[in-house]
C-alpha cells in the first residue's frame, strides 16, 4: 500500500527457513556470502533512486516502482529451500532459537514501524503463523507425526496465509452500479450550475475510480 516502495510478499515462513540457511553447515561459506551480499544489495537498491534507476534500464517508471523486486523474492525463496531441506539434521534447541529468533523480529518491527498501513493485526497474525510453522517444523524434526499429514497441513496454512494477504493487501474491485453511483450527483450539480446562469463555469473530477 505504500506509494514507493516494492511489493514483496514470501510468507511467514521466510523467518524460519532464513535463518536455517545461515546456520546450515552443509553449504558453503563462500555461497552464504554472496548471495547474503546480493540480498542485501536488492533491499538498498529499493531504497535508493540511483540504484533503482539502474534497475530500470537508467529511466524512472511510471507507477509499480522496483520492479525487479521478484528477483528479490526468488532470491529468498532458493535460500529457504537450501535452509528447509536439511531439517531433519537440525538440533530441537536450534530450531527453538531459531523461531524465538523470528518472534523477535516480528516483535521488534512492531514497535519500529510507524505507518498506518501496518496495523497491529498485522503482527498478530504474522505471530501466529510463525508459532503454526514453528510447530510443524518442530514435529517434523522430532518425528512426533509422519511426512504426508504435516504436508497437509502445512499447505492448509500456506493456502490461509496468502487468502488472508491476498484480501488484506490488494486493490479490491468493484460493481458496475457502485462504480456509477456517482453519475446521479453529476447531474444534480450540472442542473443547479445551469439554473444559476452565472456565466462561466468548469467542472473537475480529481477522485480516481482505480489503481
Amino acid at each position: 500500500g505504500l506509494d514507493h516502495w516494492p511489493n514483496i510478499y514470501s510468507g511467514i515462513a521466510v523467518l524460519l527457513c532464513l535463518p536455517m540457511y545461515f546456520i546450515n553447515r552443509k553449504i558453503p561459506a563462500k555461497e552464504k556470502i554472496c548471495k547474503g551480499t546480493l540480498m542485501v544489495f536488492l533491499l538498498i537498491s529499493f531504497a535508493t533512486n540511483v540504484l533503482n534507476f539502474i534497475w530500470h534500464g537508467f529511466h524512472y517508471p511510471n507507477s509499480l516502482p522496483c520492479r525487479q523486486s521478484f528477483l528479490y523474492t526468488a532470491l529468498i525463496l532458493s535460500m529457504c529451500y537450501e535452509g528447509y531441506k536439511d531439517l531433519l539434521d537440525y538440533k530441537k534447541e536450534t530450531l527453538v532459537k531459531v523461531f524465538f529468533g523470528g518472534l523477535a523480529f516480528i516483535i521488534l518491527c512492531e514497535q519500529l514501524i510507524t505507518e498506518e498501513e501496518f496495523s497491529y493485526i498485522t503482527f498478530y497474525c504474522s505471530l501466529i503463523f510463525l508459532a503454526l510453522y514453528g510447530l510443524i517444523a518442530y514435529l517434523y524434526n522430532t518425528h512426533k507425526f509422519s511426512s504426508y499429514p504435516l504436508i497437509v497441513m502445512v499447505l492448509v496454512i500456506i493456502t490461509v496465509e496468502m487468502t488472508i494477504n491476498t484480501a488484506y493487501t490488494s486493490v479490491t474491485t468493484v460493481t458496475r452500479s457502485t462504480y456509477l453511483s456517482f453519475t446521479e450527483d453529476y447531474q444534480t450539480l450540472i442542473k443547479e450550475v445551469k439554473n444559476d446562469d452565472s456565466g462561466f463555469y468548469r467542472f473537475e473530477k480529481y477522485s480516481r475510480k482505480t489503481k
